[in-house]
């Protein structure tokens, strides 16, 4: 089994950093900013989630931002291909 603060970490830090890139995604979609906020909500939600996860699980923030600096590089390669699957999907606003 996974120790207790390794599980409530991954769900805190899941929690909150979806949070984050929700509220700043949205609004910026929903005006035709997609590109940017996609890489804006992504980089705010991937280093707020890599360092409340290594605070909570391991009580350090030792190695946090390598793990942010990992989903920055994820972040910067993907959101091409979510632009490209975006416009040939023709999709405008994420809310109606």
């Amino acid at each position: 089994l996974a120790d207790p603060f390794v599980a409530l970490a991954s769900c805190v830090a899941f929690a909150v950093s979806e949070s984050i890139d929700a509220i700043i995604f949205t609004p910026l979609a929903n005006k035709g900013r997609f590109l940017l906020g996609i890489t804006i909500s992504g980089y705010a939600a991937g280093f707020v989630d890599s360092a409340l996860f290594v605070r909570i699980a391991f009580g350090s923030f030792d190695g946090w931002w390598q793990l942010g600096l990992a989903k920055a590089i994820v972040i910067a390669v993907a959101t091409p291909f979510a632009l490209l699957a975006r416009k040939a999907l023709n999709l405008k606003a994420v809310t109606s």
